[in-house]
């Protein structure tokens, strides 16, 4: 039996290095490189941001419904104990 070469296996790694291809990933990773910010960390940041500007959110709503609730309370007591 005679075995047939499929030809040249492909490592997962290699690229074509052509200028097209240079040029096209110069477009979408050097912007990012440049910045000097890894895009992990950035999305991290951000989450981050959101997750804090949720908390404060929540905190505001709830003391404006607990203000809101003590207000009507002491302007019910006042209004009740006139009659």
């Amino acid at each position: 039996m005679s075995k047939k070469s499929k030809g040249r296996k492909w490592d997962g790694k290699s690229r074509v290095s052509t200028d097209l291809y240079r040029k096209r990933w110069d477009e979408i990773f050097k912007e990012r490189v440049m910045e000097g910010k890894d895009p992990f960390v950035k999305e991290q940041e951000e989450l981050k941001e959101s997750y804090e500007q949720s908390k404060r959110a929540k905190k505001e709503r709830e003391a404006n419904t607990t203000d809101s609730w003590v207000k009507g309370y002491w302007k019910w007591k006042k209004d009740n104990e006139k009659e």
